[in-house]
């Protein structure tokens, strides 16, 4: 009688531990981030088709000319600051010429903004709670995106890693590469759009 009630309260901590253990949590956030991948992968089949349009359209271009030699604000010119039109000229350089290397980025600033805004949270927000929140924007990002060569696709990142690097108050004062670690990201976010 001894050795079953024993034998039940090893399995108890087992399943405990198989339901709340660092294995789980690892496998959840691989999902996840897998999810947020293939959100992105509607824009892959489809030849770039909607890469080609709207404001994406002329980031490719301004970042095809700037492949070529074209100076920016020189050759070239639009209203958005230069960052866009650079991860832009980076991605085609990427891609070789494709708009695949400027989707690769996109995803990428999906994946890093979610990561950070994780590691930002982790001590406020528990996992399964930022899961179902992460996959909730990710729907209401497909909802209003046609393509992810949005400004705001990567200035998203940028802001993020902003705030979860931002240092208390107190913290300001005593170290000064904290204050640049906070404004590198927010200034990266101004130069990809001025909102």
């Amino acid at each position: 009688m001894e050795v079953i009630s024993q034998e039940q309260d090893l399995v108890d901590i087992d399943r405990n531990e198989t339901l709340t253990g660092p294995k789980v949590r690892l496998f959840c956030l691989v999902l996840f981030f897998v999810a947020v991948a293939c959100t992105y992968l509607q824009w892959y089949p489809h030849d770039y088709r909607s890469f080609k349009v709207e404001d994406s359209g002329l980031f490719l271009h301004i970042g095809q000319r700037l492949t070529h030699g074209d100076v920016l604000y020189r050759d070239i010119a639009d209203n958005k600051p230069p960052l866009i039109y650079w991860l832009n000229e980076f991605g085609l350089l990427l891609g070789h010429g494709s708009p695949g290397g400027v989707f690769l980025l996109c995803l990428a600033a999906g994946i890093f903004t979610f990561a950070v805004v994780y590691w930002g949270l982790r001590h406020y927000v528990g996992w399964p709670l930022f899961i179902i929140a992460g996959c909730w924007s990710q729907l209401a990002f497909l909802t209003c995106a046609f393509h992810p060569n949005y400004t705001e696709s990567f200035s998203t990142a940028s802001r993020a890693s902003g705030r979860a690097i931002r240092p208390r108050t107190a913290e300001w004062r005593e170290d000064h590469i904290l204050c640049a670690r906070t404004g590198c990201p927010g200034s990266a976010a101004v130069l990809l759009a001025c909102e």
